[in-house]
């Protein structure tokens, strides 16, 4: 049976900035059509009367198994909070912890409209199973470090994920290696990872540039600074998520240029943890790929993408003393095609068009803040909630429906994730 939205208003994200009035057809996985169309006598009618559809919003960076961790040890620098809180706790986590976490991350990201994340983080299994009940699409690394010794192990560890899980969850997973970062992989490691990823032509995940003290850790080490060190080593021919790139020059900018590398800016968690301002109107201006995320909720501390994408836009017209810095159109972009590009799937999803994922969420607009309708586009992007996404559908399955999840029983998941958050601060 085909589902058929019919008479309600559409963002395609591939046609330009504007909305436009008909239908979508979905059949099995796919948007069959799109348009003025009529449904056929065998088709589910949802009627799309004060809703508005667009492509599903895409965490191009994300610890989804970090909602444990939401609000523990807030307020320090990245260093300290890493690795005299975070890495501590972490270590406590087990399996279970980490499957009840990624539960309660795709609960989160289903109802607030996400539809598909890249993450990185460890015993990447249970994300897998938890894509398996939520019907969350995901883009999965292992994410790993090594101390010299052991990075053929790791390397090992890197590639057996990728077999192992790629297109597995009924092919809602993808997969990417995932080099934790510069200062924490060494030489050895990273350029074996290069060499895996064009030789399996795996796509990497990997934090870059996201503080001033990594610069300058890489530079004593290396006598360069981290874009330059990371393309000595090969990485930069190889397909490349890089989270953070914050601290970026406009040489390093030259040199990415023509690369399959796309810049996931994380804001919200930037700030936070006063990483610094990702120049991100620089990276448009150059046709660099930008993408749009939210890092792990213990740094951010949710995984709103609809707050991502306002303080995105805000933070830059502030900074630039420049209103017309990064328009609605390319906001929504970020967090949607241009998240796709990023995770390399933006020929299956990011867009709403025939043939590609039905990847579809449906907003309420009959709510005060849509009105008067004087921009639609401005309204998505400075007014509206992660609450008002009514529908949300993935690979062409309802997996919420009237903001009850279909897929995940909610009340099960918050007892469960307050239970296995005591544990581990206890332990």
């Amino acid at each position: 049976m085909a589902l058929f939205i019919k008479n309600i208003e559409y963002l395609t994200m591939a046609d330009g900035p504007q909305t436009a009035f008909g239908s979508i057809r979905i059949e099995n996985e796919l948007i069959s059509a799109i348009g003025q169309i009529e449904p056929q006598a065998s088709d589910e009618i949802i009627d799309g009367k004060h809703l508005l559809a667009m492509p599903g919003l895409v965490n191009s960076h994300n610890h989804a198994a970090m909602t444990l961790l939401r609000s523990y040890a807030d307020n320090l620098p990245l260093m300290e909070w890493l690795n005299n809180k975070i890495f501590p706790a972490e270590a406590r986590l087990s399996a279970e912890d980490i499957y009840i976490g990624n539960l309660l991350a795709h609960l989160e990201m289903i109802k607030g409209g996400t539809t598909c994340y890249a993450d990185m983080y460890f015993n990447q299994e249970q994300a897998v199973r938890a894509c398996e009940q939520s019907g969350m699409r995901a883009s999965l690394s292992l994410g790993t470090a090594d101390n010299l010794n052991n990075f053929k192990e790791k390397l090992s560890d890197s590639l057996r994920f990728c077999e192992n899980y790629n297109n597995s969850a009924s092919g809602l997973v993808s997969v990417m290696l995932g080099p934790h970062a510069p200062y924490t992989c060494s030489q050895a490691y990273l350029r074996g990872i290069s060499e895996l990823a064009l030789e399996k032509d795996l796509p990497i995940h990997i934090h870059i540039a996201e503080t001033q003290n990594e610069q300058n850790i890489i530079q004593q080490q290396t006598g360069m600074k981290v874009i330059p060190y990371l393309n000595s080593l090969g990485m930069f021919e190889a397909k490349v998520l890089a989270a953070h790139m914050v601290y970026v020059s406009a040489e390093d900018i030259e040199l990415l240029l023509g690369k399959k590398v796309g810049a996931s800016i994380c804001t919200q968690s930037e700030m936070k943890l006063a990483s610094g301002i990702a120049p991100v109107p620089a990276y448009l201006n150059a046709g660099i790929t930008v993408g749009l995320g939210t890092d792990g909720a213990s740094s951010n501390n949710d995984l709103d993408m609809w707050e991502e994408m306002r303080t995105t836009a805000l933070l830059h017209k502030v900074e630039r003393l420049n209103s017309t810095v990064i328009t609605p159109y390319e906001t929504l972009s970020m967090a949607t095609s241009g998240s796709a590009r990023c995770l390399f799937l933006d020929q299956q999803i990011g867009t709403l068009k025939a043939g590609k994922k039905a990847d579809i969420i449906l907003l309420n607009t009959l709510q005060p803040h849509f009105y008067p309708r004087n921009d639609m586009l401005s309204q998505l992007v400075y007014c509206a909630h992660a609450s008002d996404v009514e529908t949300v559908i993935i690979n062409g399955k309802i997996v919420m429906k009237n903001r009850q999840c279909l897929t995940l029983d909610e009340e099960k998941i918050l007892f469960a994730a307050e239970h296995c958050a005591k544990k581990i601060l206890t332990r």
